[in-house]
């Protein structure tokens, strides 16, 4: 009997810790699909930041983003899951994206919403079927309805289009998903590209002289409202040096020029330097790693050399382990030195 007890005892906590969550959940989603403004705000320079971690995609970050003088958050949903679970995991996004949109907009920051995938055939864009692409347009149309209804100020069709379908790809694969988001999307529609090969990788033969292709990509986003070059440094510690006193900031000027002669806002979509990352990030991100007094010093010098010519800049990213500003000094320098 008293073994029984027990037992009825342990049951009856587990049901009642299932029955808070159940209703924390209950709560949680409901509160998200209500009373979501809709009025759109648009920055005059763009200073935004890029955040997947948790908390940020929840929302609870956004009184501390604001006091870092942002007033721009973006984010990516994911569009390619296994079609058994879109339905549910469409919803626990959206429910999630709703109480940042909310938390956002009440701070008067605004959102920048762009759908994310990664080739299921690995890291080749050849090996990328039509199929999938077609696959993904339905969704990226789907997320360009969810942004309208919300009041999402800034889409993009895809993140980094060109390190998914290749560059060539990506352009042709633009021209056609763009007609199609003005029809469900009317907020401002901007290109993000990738652009690793632009900078990172050594394409041409020659370290940082490959700029044709960055400004291709500007050239390609003259019927966008404007365009996002993700510009990271280099992930060579060697070419570092290089970056900062020779390239960089000729490849701004010759960016902004391009994108200048089409009146067309141009923005950096990501960048950061990374400090020391754990081993599970280290693994899917390979990258140098400095210290947090080589990462605030280099991102001052980052924000001096691009602001001038460009539109704005997102820092990459708020929250995650190794690249975020969070806590840092970096996150002194963004607020106070450069925003």
């Amino acid at each position: 009997m008293l073994r029984f007890i027990k037992k009825h005892k342990i049951i009856s906590v587990l049901l009642g810790i299932f029955s808070l969550i159940l209703l924390f959940l209950i709560y949680y989603t409901a509160t998200a699909w209500v009373g979501v403004p809709t009025e759109r705000n648009y920055p005059t320079y763009i200073k935004g930041v890029w955040g997947p971690a948790m908390p940020f995609v929840l929302g609870k970050d956004i009184p501390d983003i604001k006091k870092d003088n942002i007033n721009l958050v973006s984010v990516g949903p994911p569009v390619n899951v296994p079609s058994w679970a879109v339905g549910i995991t469409d919803y626990a996004q959206q429910t999630m994206l709703l109480h940042l949109i909310k938390a956002a907009k009440k701070e008067k920051i605004a959102v920048h919403l762009a759908p994310e995938g990664t080739n299921p055939l690995g890291d080749d864009p050849a090996k990328l079927s039509d199929k999938t692409i077609d696959d993904y347009s339905k969704e990226v149309i789907k997320w360009a309805r969810f942004a309208e209804k919300y009041g999402v100020e800034y889409f993009s069709p895809f993140n980094e289009p060109d390190c998914i379908f290749g560059g060539e790809r990506a352009i042709e694969w633009h021209k056609k998903i763009l007609p199609e988001i003005r029809k469900v999307y009317f907020g401002k529609i901007y290109g993000k590209w990738g652009c690793y090969e632009c900078i990172n990788r050594d394409c041409s033969g020659e370290r940082f002289k490959n700029r044709i292709a960055a400004i291709q990509r500007v050239e390609s986003s003259k019927d966008f409202d404007g365009v996002m070059l993700d510009l990271f440094p280099p992930d060579r510690a060697e070419w570092l040096k290089e970056f900062k006193e020779f390239e960089f900031a000729d490849f701004v000027k010759e960016t902004s020029s391009a994108a200048e002669k089409l009146n067309l806002p141009i923005i950096v979509g990501e960048f950061a330097i990374s400090t020391k990352k754990p081993a599970l990030y280290k693994a899917i991100m390979p990258g140098i790693e400095v210290s947090e007094e080589e990462q605030a010093s280099f991102t001052g010098w980052y924000l001096a050399t691009v602001m001038p010519y460009y539109d704005g800049v997102f820092y990459s990213a708020w929250s995650l382990p190794g690249y975020g500003m969070k806590g840092k000094l970096v996150e002194e320098v963004v607020r106070e030195k450069i925003f």
